[in-house]
């Protein structure tokens, strides 16, 4: 499984790189938190080939109620997020009072630059242009986080090409991710922007008529690292061996963007996925 080498090289690289520094972030007991990084990794998965490793289980559910959270939600507010089972943002807080939320940031994004509207607005009427981009990343609102002490995108745009097929058109779709807290949230931003892409081609071959496939798949990280208090889950993870079977993912029906959610994910899990033997500490 080609998931499982990208996992295992990146992880092999993490154990001999050189770049250690101090991170942003710190640790519950305020204790600053140091990393380890490799840069600028690219992968990419044909057809028909998830992009998640079988070294451990993934909450693949979780990331999918995060995207739709983001993406069909359209809200960076809490209560939302609470109700599709996310509680993991509630440490980025930067409101005071009744309401919650992790400010102008990815939902509120995505609904004030109407992102995924003009996204499939553009896949839908210019198939072939160049020009399909979808960015969390956007200057105005990035200055009001920083203003706020809150978290800016880590994975933050996307682009897409579409390629004739016969009567079939293959959407091509590229994921890049600026910063990526590896053992943490690496499978979780794959598998999620891979579903993404599934809902965008269901949504495109119920507006045209036209049966549209997600074909490849690459991601592209600028910063892959990994946590002082996380490096025992390499050594774990290493020891461990992947399965050989993969995850089976698949979404049913044929219908608008806005019309799926998270029943309309068929997911089948392989027996036996490994679990780290202790909880993985959140760096905030």
């Amino acid at each position: 499984m080609r998931a499982n080498n990208y996992f295992r090289d990146n992880l092999l690289q993490l154990l001999s790189s050189e770049s250690k520094h101090k991170a942003r972030a710190k640790w519950e007991d305020s204790t600053e938190a140091t990393k380890t990084s490799i840069y600028q990794v690219f992968e990419k998965y044909s057809r028909n080939e998830l992009p998640i490793h079988t070294y451990r289980d993934t909450a693949i559910k979780s990331a999918i109620q995060e995207m739709l959270w983001i993406y069909k939600d359209q809200t960076s507010g809490l209560e939302a997020a609470h109700k599709r089972g996310i509680y993991w943002w509630d440490e980025f807080n930067v409101h005071s009072g009744d309401f919650k939320g992790i400010g102008e940031a990815y939902g509120n994004v995505v609904r004030g630059y109407k992102l995924i509207d003009n996204l499939l607005d553009s896949l839908k009427n210019k198939p072939f242009s160049q020009r399909h981009i979808m960015s969390l990343w956007q200057e105005s609102s990035n200055r009001l986080q920083d203003l706020r002490g809150g978290l800016v995108p880590c994975a933050f745009l996307t682009q897409y090409t579409i390629v004739k097929q016969g009567s079939k058109r293959l959407v091509n779709m590229h994921l890049q991710i600026r910063s990526s807290d590896y053992i943490t949230a690496g499978a979780i931003n794959r598998i999620q922007y891979y579903c993404l892409g599934l809902m965008i081609c269901g949504h495109l071959t119920y507006v045209t008529g036209l049966e549209h496939i997600l074909n490849d798949f690459s991601v592209f990280t600028m910063d892959l690292h990994v946590y002082d208090r996380h490096k025992f889950a390499i050594n774990e993870l290493l020891e461990n061996k992947p399965l050989n079977e993969s995850y089976k993912i698949a979404l049913k029906g044929i219908k608008n963007f806005y019309d799926y959610d998270i029943e309309d994910f068929e997911i089948l899990k392989p027996k036996g996925l490994y679990k780290l033997s202790k909880k993985l500490e959140l760096a905030v």
